[in-house]
């Protein structure tokens, strides 16, 4: 069971994210089936999350959580020259949701260039230029893949997304944060790569580079 080696919440969430993706992308099959397997998956993942602890699919674990417990999450990681948002605090569902914005855009775009200083962080600008670049592509390479694989499609914009969202929520701090997007990144690179690929003008640009290359040996 690859769930087992998990942390307990991304075995949560990648159980959902299966079984949701199945629901709505296995249109091969009747909606009966398709109910029937997910059911399943979320019986088995439940049994498996309830074995290591945490409750069946980890329900003990998520009642014990709240808006609060997530917003001491985020001021007890807002430490040091790297932190934000240290005043934030979580107190209901639309406090997180005012809050989800901000989150998004530091979890994204953090470290901007102007908070480059010194030796390390300044390593980090053409970093996250060339990770601005590639985000550009994203787009295309996720209608390109709904387009040919779409229930993979589904699970990894899912997967994308509620870890997206719910890491937003709880980073206070630059450095968390390039741990923690790196596991988001490693997946969306699967889009960006497919629309690298469909790019008119990077297939000009490496044509080229490629048959002058040909041409000189």
């Amino acid at each position: 069971m690859a769930l087992v080696t998990m942390r307990f919440y991304a075995g949560i969430l990648i159980a959902v994210c299966i079984a949701l993706s199945y629901i709505f992308a296995a249109s091969k099959f009747p909606w009966l089936q398709r109910i029937a397997y997910s059911f399943a998956i979320v019986i088995i993942a439940g049994f498996v999350l309830q074995q290591m602890g945490y409750g069946f699919m980890g329900t003990d674990y998520i009642l014990s959580q709240n808006f609060e417990t997530i917003g001491e999450q985020h001021q007890n990681a807002a430490y040091g020259e790297g932190a934000f948002a240290e005043d934030v605090q979580f107190d209901s569902f639309f406090d997180a949701l005012k809050y989800l914005p901000i989150g998004v855009f530091y979890f994204l775009f953090a470290p901007f260039p102007w908070q480059s200083i010194g030796a390390i962080r300044i390593l980090a600008v053409p970093e996250m230029i060339f990770l601005y670049f590639l985000y550009s592509y994203f787009i295309a390479g996720f209608k390109q893949l709904w387009r040919t694989q779409r229930g993979a499609c589904l699970f990894l914009l899912l997967f994308i997304l509620t870890f997206g969202l719910i890491y937003s929520l709880g980073s206070a701090n630059i450095g968390g944060i390039y741990r923690v997007r790196l596991q988001v990144i490693m997946v969306a690179l699967l889009f960006i790569s497919e629309g690298m690929q469909k790019s008119w003008a990077l297939n000009k640009i490496f044509g080229r580079f490629t048959k002058k290359n040909y041409l000189m040996s």
